[in-house]
């Protein structure tokens, strides 16, 4: 008796495993039944409606796009339904790829139309649709289902605004390259203008896509923490004058005044001549940043400023930081952003710098095959005093060579006059005179060596 049981068991899950072109074998005989005649049983659309079409309104990383569906109450032979589904438009020619007209289960089909060599992401004012099989179908038992139509769909009916972007909802920012985007189901004019509000006022104009099917507001103007509705009142036109029967909202918020990003994140072993980047959520006045940027320990030198684009604010040490010190940073709420809020809340951070010392060299210690006219190089974490430079640098065996004078570098570059000699091993030191802007000296010599090539 169990040893039955167990071959029934396995023979049930074979049957779920058999699967040819996504078949799912149902567990129902009519599917299969040849004494039923084969018909179409449910549409997405439905037959004969009129839209929206809820599945085609949802966001774009959830929407299936404009995807028609099919259920037959019988098993249907594959090739034959994707070779007969046809889609007829009223405005424009559309096709059907029959390598795209999926199936599951093969009862049920699925397929997005084409205009010319592109799925139709949207349909238009008016358009009516007609869904019909072109050519007979066939179901698993050979059952025929004939040609002809199987009924209308107007996907679009009414002038509206199709779609938004951003989101509902969403958080503007006060960046030039932001926008709110109408996107309304047919062509459009400056004669929909006097419909279109913002409350409260971006102080800005719409203005209409190349193809006369967006109309498109900057944000840039947005205020922090407001509230913004946007209304398309109920009678707004088209280009041909059909008008929207309902008005139609969309409401976003506008950001605190605050910092969105800081660059660079790394807080420890930071080089004394460190830049700051700050990038806030408004453009800012930077008449009131140096007085809202505070330094513990502060700065002797100060600070130099730049603004651009004029969201972000850089700012560095006038001559450097100190070194091996632990420095805290604050921004107080008196900065203000160019439409006049204050900066929502303090912002602050900390860093540690660097002691005064060779960051990097080139060549390598140790390198081989280098060029005999490439240049030596030594980057230290504080930016140089350069009369300094030449008297520390040496090179055994000596070879001569000059050194660029460069204004506020943090880098020795030593140009050989002449080609270095071929495979020979050179040592480079730089000793303890070499000074920063602010008089640091290295703790002890730096040394490397490097071989050269054959050129």
């Amino acid at each position: 008796m169990r040893k039955h049981l167990w071959f029934a068991i396995l023979g049930a899950l074979c049957a779920l495993s058999c699967q040819e072109d996504n078949l799912i074998v149902s567990s129902s005989d009519s599917l299969v039944d040849p004494h039923i005649m084969p018909k179409v049983i449910f549409t997405y659309p439905p037959l004969n409606s009129s839209g929206p079409y809820p599945d085609w309104e949802l966001p774009s990383w959830t929407s299936p796009g404009t995807r028609f569906e099919i259920r037959f109450n019988k098993l249907m032979d594959l090739s034959s339904v994707r070779r007969a589904v046809h889609l007829n438009s009223t405005l424009r020619t559309l096709s059907i790829d029959s390598g795209s007209v999926y199936s599951s289960g093969r009862d049920y089909f699925y397929f997005t139309p084409n205009e010319i060599w592109y799925q139709v992401p949207n349909f238009r004012l008016g358009e009516v649709l007609t869904l019909s099989l072109a050519q007979p179908v066939s179901d698993v038992n050979g059952n025929m289902l004939a040609a002809g139509e199987l009924g209308t769909f107007i996907p679009e009916p009414a002038f509206r605004v199709r779609q938004v972007n951003p989101a509902p909802g969403t958080v503007l920012t006060a960046q030039f390259s932001s926008y709110i985007d109408l996107m309304f189901n047919s062509k459009i004019d400056s004669s929909i203008l006097p419909y279109v509000s913002v409350s409260p006022e971006l102080h800005d104009r719409w203005s209409i896509s190349a193809d006369s099917m967006t109309l498109e507001m900057p944000t840039w103007n947005i205020e922090a923490a407001a509230r913004y509705i946007v209304t398309v009142a109920a009678g707004a036109p088209d280009r041909e004058g059909h008008r929207s029967p309902v008005p139609f909202t969309v409401q976003y918020f506008g950001v605190p005044f605050s910092v969105v990003e800081r660059t660079p994140l790394e807080i420890t072993a930071l080089p004394l001549y460190t830049e700051y980047r700050l990038t806030f959520s408004f453009p800012v006045d930077t008449a009131t940043f140096r007085g809202a940027l505070h330094f513990t320990p502060a700065l002797a030198g100060g600070v130099i400023v730049s603004n651009y684009p004029q969201t972000q604010v850089w700012f560095r040490p006038a001559i450097e930081y100190r070194a091996s010190t632990h420095y805290d940073v604050r921004i107080d709420t008196t900065l203000m952003s160019m439409n006049g809020v204050h900066l929502s809340q303090e912002y602050a951070f900390s860093f540690e710098t660097a002691e005064f010392r060779v960051n990097s060299n080139y060549p390598e210690d140790g390198a081989t095959n280098i060029s005999t006219s490439d240049a030596v190089i030594a980057r230290f974490t504080a930016n140089l005093d350069s009369s300094t430079i030449r008297k520390s640098f040496k090179i055994v065996p000596p070879a001569a060579g000059i050194f660029p004078f460069l204004v506020n570098s943090s880098m020795i570059y030593f140009y050989p006059a002449d080609t270095l000699i071929q495979h020979q091993t050179y040592v480079v030191t730089i000793d303890t005179t070499v000074r920063s802007k602010s008089g640091y000296r290295i703790l002890a010599p730096f040394t490397f060596s490097f071989t050269t090539g054959s050129y």
